[in-house]
């Protein structure tokens, strides 16, 4: 095998990205860049420099549709998701290229990917919104259990009982909770899977409308109110955050199969 290094990643990164987008145009569906990729977008008109991912995001109708149809698009492309794989292990959906290996920071292997967020409703009151929080995140908590390995006793102690749960059965209850709220009836939506929590929530006019950013020297789809979401996601977010706050996942096992 062969290895890859990190800028040779962002390219197998921003390839599957392309094909993505003329995927979506070609069947009429809605995505948008998504967190410090939007971000990198706006900012940088490409990746942050110290990142090293892309994110997308796709109302669940759209999401749904992709899930299901993309998957023989490109040969050496597959879209892995709990919808199409009742053993894929994230609560999101990855288009990743089957020719590369990566070990990703829960110790799943899988070729290098972008990451693909759906949207989806959220409760109205503040209050409802943070117990359905709660309780996707009990379950990701769960789901993140029978992922990685034990670095304490407490973590060995409770990955333990996490993993007499049946995958299965915690993707489901995971499906069932964030589908809850049905997107194209709800005043507030977002990233229910996404790591900001209450602040991923926003009313619906949000994803309503898509322009096209520049990203890399390519052109790819935004929701219009970029401001409104990346405001509220990361604050002043045109002034670069201090050193010790410039996240990156830090890569190292990737490699081309050979």
């Amino acid at each position: 095998m062969r290895k890859i290094e990190i800028e040779e990643l962002k390219q197998i990164q921003l390839a599957i990205l392309k094909e993505v987008h003329n995927f979506c145009v070609k069947r009429g569906l809605r995505y948008s860049l998504s967190g410090g990729t939007l971000l990198g977008a706006v900012r940088h008109k490409g990746y942050i420099p110290w990142d090293d991912d892309i994110d997308i995001m796709m109302p669940r109708p759209d999401y749904n549709i992709l899930v299901k149809e993309f998957n023989g698009y490109r040969s050496h492309l597959i879209c892995g998701a709990y919808e199409n794989d009742k053993k894929f292990m994230y609560s999101i959906a990855k288009i990743y290229d089957d020719r590369t290996i990566l070990n990703e920071e829960k110790h799943i292997i899988i070729g290098i990917n972008i990451d693909v967020f759906p949207i989806d409703g959220f409760p109205e009151t503040t209050r409802e919104t943070k117990f359905f929080l709660k309780k996707y995140f009990l379950l990701s908590e769960i789901l993140y259990l029978k992922i990685i390995k034990g670095y304490s006793l407490k973590t060995k102690f409770f990955s333990y009982f996490a993993k007499l749960i049946p995958l299965s059965l915690i993707q489901k209850k995971i499906s069932n909770l964030i589908k809850e709220y049905d997107y194209e009836k709800s005043k507030f939506v977002g990233a229910v899977c996404g790591r900001y929590l209450l602040k991923e929530k926003y009313p619906r006019f949000v994803f309503l409308d898509y322009i096209e950013l520049p990203f890399e020297n390519y052109k790819f789809n935004a929701i219009k109110q970029y401001d409104i979401y990346l405001s509220q996601h990361y604050g002043n977010y045109m002034e670069l955050p201090p050193l010790e706050k410039r996240e990156s996942h830090n890569y190292k096992d990737m490699f081309w199969i050979e």
